[in-house]
């Protein structure tokens, strides 16, 4: 009885917090604007097929929308060079909708973007020239269909919690449904300093061939961990380490049991002038090897990759950075790849 009566009082809050919301619908302001952003660059590898040329690499294209002080919306389509369609595919990067339910309680759902990445993303702040790691080494995505809860705490502390179908924006749902469970927490016990760890959890069917031919299906679970701290100190330069581990897995959305994949990713900036900064950033990525097998089952495509250049902000929400990039190789069969870069953003 008590346990009813509980429940009652509770679903009575609700529906006042409900009625608030309502109004605030006629007293505020409706709030809306696009969001347009654009990676292009120029570059030269001598050791590619078409050594230099200009290339978009990615665009931005949305709109947020902001229904009163609970309720807003943003929807982007993505539009890179992919291997899903012709030369430039677009694809529904985001379509969500967030909930301010109390001051420290947020609710988000459908095509939402994802916590994974956010912190190291923002910490070093050149996601026009490169991916983060996680999401470059194909061990994470930037949105998927799902929910997230996100709960802070206090200043010091932040959590989210999310269920996902599991196979990102570019991918069409397969018949597991909602497979991917996860988490993150998000710390900031001193002023600078961020610590975060992330974890997801997803159940895949691993297929066994031969010849073409499935002869055993199994069910798996892979484990997803990251780790990352980051310190800015007073904004004379700032430092951040990131790693990764992928457990039963070859990518986030493609379970394969005994395969794990880790690394990584140490990266920096120093701001030199009001509109240069100089950055770098250092990726170690491997594998592990299988039974009876001598090397990785990444080695041709385990190393090293590292990147160093210098930005240059001639106005505000216009960059662009010369850079000088090298991919080293764990198999010395395989030549090492240098180029350099001059990427552009431009941003609304």
């Amino acid at each position: 009885m008590k346990t009813k009566l509980l429940l009652i009082v509770l679903f009575l809050i609700f529906l006042k917090d409900l009625t608030a919301q309502e109004n605030t619908l006629i007293k505020d302001s409706v709030r809306g604007s696009f969001i347009t952003k654009v990676f292009f660059n120029y570059h030269y590898n001598s050791n590619a097929e078409t050594k230099s040329l200009f290339e978009i690499n990615r665009a931005y294209l949305g709109y947020k929308y902001q229904f009163n002080n609970k309720f807003s919306s943003k929807v982007v389509a993505d539009f890179g060079k992919n291997t899903s369609g012709s030369a430039y595919t677009a694809f529904l990067k985001t379509a969500q909708l967030d909930w301010k339910l109390t001051n420290s309680i947020k609710l988000s759902a459908g095509m939402i973007g994802l916590k994974q990445m956010n912190e190291q993303d923002k910490f070093f702040g050149y996601r026009y020239i490169e991916k983060t790691f996680s999401d470059k080494y194909g061990m994470g995505t930037t949105s998927d269909l799902g929910l997230n809860v996100e709960i802070k705490l206090n200043k010091i502390i932040k959590f989210n919690v999310f269920a996902l179908n599991g196979d990102g924006y570019k991918n069409m749902q397969d018949t597991l449904g909602v497979h991917k469970l996860g988490y993150s927490v998000i710390l900031n016990p001193v002023k600078n300093l961020t610590l975060k760890f992330y974890q997801d959890y997803m159940q895949g069917d691993y297929k066994i061939e031969n010849d073409d031919k499935i002869i055993l299906t199994e069910n798996i679970i892979t484990n997803n961990f990251l780790g990352f701290i980051g310190y800015n100190f007073n904004d004379k330069f700032r430092i951040g380490i990131e790693y990764n581990y992928l457990q039963n897995a070859t990518s986030y959305n493609s379970p394969k049991k005994h395969h794990n994949l880790f690394g990584y990713s140490i990266f920096g900036a120093i701001p030199i002038k009001d509109k240069f900064e100089l950055f770098s950033r250092y990726d170690c990525i491997n594998s592990n090897i299988l039974e009876n097998e001598v090397s990785p089952w990444y080695y041709d495509k385990a190393g090293q990759y590292i990147i160093t250049g210098l930005q240059f902000a001639p106005t505000k929400k216009v960059m662009l950075a010369l850079n000088i990039r090298n991919q080293l190789y764990d198999d010395k069969s395989i030549s090492p790849n240098h180029s350099i870069y001059l990427n552009f953003n431009f941003y609304i």
